[in-house]
């Protein structure tokens, strides 16, 4: 199902989030454990910056990558045809990848995705799950979660800037 979208986006925090660490969000579970300490962190290969600096409440859209199985060798597809679940060999070849997340990864990566790494600053409890979409559940959530609105803001723009290249590609 996901083939059906021409263009497919990943925003991840790249700090703070315990629900879908980075590795886990941007389909790089080598990096799953990872600690990062922002002094010393480099943007992944081929990335392009968006922008170095927090606005006002604490936000950064910082880079953005592409994504796909080409990116990476460890992520490449067996190619017998049961990494894609046509044979009962599925949890063996993803035992032989490293395991289920791993399989998952590289079976969404060969769809290919632009990356989105999101920062939040000043953190002291790691909660930026629900900051990347600003989610305003109640006047609480609505102030812990509003450093987001870039994020979202971001989100709205790349969706806007998309659907008007496909339309003046002559798509539907």
């Amino acid at each position: 199902a996901m083939e059906a979208f021409r263009v497919r986006l990943l925003y991840c925090n790249v700090q703070n989030d315990f629900m879908v660490p980075y590795g886990t969000a941007s389909l790089t579970p080598h990096l799953a454990d990872l600690v990062f300490e922002l002094d010393s962190f480099e943007l992944p290969p081929g990335a392009t910056l968006i922008d170095e600096d927090y606005d006002d409440v604490g936000c950064r859209v910082w880079f953005h990558f592409v994504l796909d199985e080409a990116t990476d060798a460890r992520y490449r597809l067996p190619s017998d045809g049961a990494a894609l679940g046509h044979s009962r060999d599925f949890r063996e070849v993803a035992e032989r990848m490293g395991g289920m997340e791993w399989l998952m990864a590289a079976r969404l990566r060969r769809l290919g995705w632009k990356v989105v790494g999101v920062d939040f600053q000043n953190m002291p409890v790691p909660i930026a799950h629900n900051r990347l979409l600003a989610v305003p559940r109640n006047p609480v959530q609505k102030w812990l979660n509003a450093p987001g609105k870039r994020a979202v803001e971001h989100m709205v723009s790349a969706m806007i800037e998309h659907d008007e290249l496909f339309a003046t590609e002559g798509g539907v």
